[in-house]
């Protein structure tokens, strides 16, 4: 992993490449009061590079979807599902 990567939160980033989409999404869990989770195994294995704001959860979550065969669900007030 580079040393941008690793460091770019500091700045307000999170900067992803070739990440598996479950570990992108745990990343993303730890900075939002919303719990974002994938349907299945075949979906956590899904790779995922970019870089995203993370205040942006929106707009990350908007990327993903349109970069991958995925779509997203809510489930509760503060859970979403990719499926």
């Amino acid at each position: 992993m580079e040393i941008g990567s690793l460091t770019a939160w500091r700045t307000g980033r999170l900067v992803f490449r070739n990440r598996r989409l479950e570990d992108v999404l745990a990343e993303l869990n730890r900075y939002h009061d919303v719990r974002i989770r994938v349907a299945g195994p075949a979906l956590a294995e899904m790779r995922v590079s970019g870089t995203f704001q993370i205040n942006q959860l929106e707009q990350t979550l908007t990327a993903i979807t349109a970069l991958l065969p995925v779509s997203l669900k809510p489930v509760g007030p503060h859970e979403l599902v990719l499926q």
